[in-house]
């Protein structure tokens, strides 16, 4: 009898707790498994969150910097003084580079005339050699897109002109 009741006992571990020891094991190493995909899931989504947060911020200071160089060269007085073929450098450095540089900050400015040629080239330290060549062709892309943003920013009105309506801003003529 007392062999019989030692025999019981191993038959027991093996038919319950060996199996429940394999459940337990198996549960415990899918549930670190499912810990560290759910990590790798949240870094994942958190890396992507903050490239657009990045981007985001990025294309924010763009704008911004695009309202401000446009208060300086979108106006008739602006426009005179660049496209007159016998430009006043002067004016132009003192009205719209130094005015950047001064309010805003630029320490390099380049205005390009109506056809993409270099019009005026400014730095703080007075070095315009950081202009080269390759820059400019690098700038093309950037300068046509703003020119396009600004010419389909123009809107017919009544009398069947155009005028310039930024975003946002509504006529109250239909």
């Amino acid at each position: 009898m007392n062999r019989s009741i030692k025999n019981s006992g191993g038959q027991i571990a093996s038919a319950i707790i060996f199996p429940m020891l394999i459940v337990v094991l198996t549960s415990v190493l899918g549930i670190f498994a499912l810990l560290n995909w759910s990590a790798h899931l949240s870094d994942e989504t958190a890396e992507d969150s903050q490239h657009k947060l990045v981007a985001g911020a990025l294309q924010l200071t763009r704008n911004y910097i695009a309202k401000q160089q446009t208060g300086v060269v979108i106006w008739d007085e602006a426009y005179r003084a660049v496209d007159d073929p016998e430009a006043n450098r002067v004016w132009i450095r003192n009205n719209m580079m130094n005015w950047l540089s001064r309010n805003h900050g630029f320490n390099r400015s380049v205005l390009f005339g109506s056809d993409f040629e270099v019009a005026s080239v400014f730095a703080h330290d007075d070095n315009t050699e950081w202009l080269n060549p390759a820059l400019v062709d690098e700038l093309q892309p950037a300068i046509a897109k703003v020119r396009a943003q600004y010419i389909n920013s123009f809107q017919k009105t009544p009398s069947g002109l155009f005028s310039f309506m930024p975003k946002g801003v509504k006529r109250i003529c239909p």
